[in-house]
């Protein structure tokens, strides 16, 4: 078996200062990773290409977020499914 070595650099894009980041979802449209921190109720996006960041705050710890179609997302919360 031939193993190749990777060599790269790590490096903190966004520090949200999360308790408990979770579900992550990369958009490939949108070029964005999305996230929950489910802690503090917060859904996070952060567009790798422009380096936006945005943070929503959610009424219920939210568990996941996911594509849902082409123009929107599904969201988990701790009490049901929601389109985001």
């Amino acid at each position: 078996m031939t193993t190749t070595k990777i060599h790269h650099e790590t490096r903190c894009l966004w520090d949200t200062k999360s308790e408990l980041g979770e579900g992550v979802f990369w958009s490939p449209s949108e070029q964005a990773v999305w996230f929950v921190d489910i802690m503090k109720h917060h859904l996070h996006r952060l567009c790798v290409t422009s380096h936006e960041k945005k943070t929503w705050i959610t009424p219920k710890a939210p568990c996941f977020i996911a594509s849902f179609n082409e123009d929107k997302l599904i969201l988990g919360l701790d009490d049901g499914l929601y389109l985001f």
